[in-house]
């Protein structure tokens, strides 16, 4: 009977650290992705193909013909 008391007392601790580690888990995961949605800048909304047009319509500056005499030197 004491030894079947001590194995299920010892069940019960490695449950619930296994359980604590993955509720501990759970809760740092989630904090992170609301973290990285606020950093994103998620009051904007803009989809990826908003996104992807405006990057579109924006010149791209590496394409531009090198001014290699212009400037204030």
């Amino acid at each position: 009977m004491q030894e079947q008391a001590i194995q299920w007392g010892a069940i019960a601790v490695v449950g619930s650290i296994m359980l604590g580690s993955l509720i501990v888990n759970l809760g740092l995961h989630w904090r992170e992705k609301q973290h990285r949605r606020r950093a994103r800048g998620f009051r904007n909304m803009k989809s990826m193909a908003q996104q992807q047009r405006e990057r579109v319509r924006r010149p791209d500056w590496r394409q531009a013909p090198r001014a290699t005499h212009r400037g204030w030197r």
